[in-house]
């Protein structure tokens, strides 16, 4: 699949999930939870504030490319069609770029 687009974003969670589900069939993969990192300013739109995060899934073989989280990571993403048809951006791929370190700021 030629990703659509690559994007630099924190990783901020991963968690593997792996179940058998009523059809009897095995579920597995990689949940990655994540904020684009353009610039990391928060949003303040009218009631909206602080950062919207994103999550997608990944095939559980891609669980060892997050060796470091949270950090940076580029992000590759193609366009798929969702069960109603319309289009959807889908996580891929994910390559790290840097790790981060999450400083305490005092008030």
């Amino acid at each position: 699949m030629v990703p659509l687009f690559k994007q630099v974003a924190l990783v901020t969670a991963t968690s593997t999930y792996n179940f058998v589900n009523e059809r009897k069939e095995e579920v597995a993969g990689v949940t990655v939870e994540y904020l684009f990192a353009e610039n990391l300013a928060p949003c303040a739109d009218g009631e909206a504030r602080g950062y919207k995060s994103s999550k997608d899934s990944l095939p559980y073989a891609m669980k060892d490319v997050f060796k470091a989280v949270p950090a940076l990571y580029e992000l590759s993403f193609s366009m798929q069609a969702t069960r109603g048809g319309k289009p959807q951006l889908k996580l891929n791929n994910a390559s790290l770029v840097s790790e981060v370190e999450l400083v305490r700021k005092k008030v």
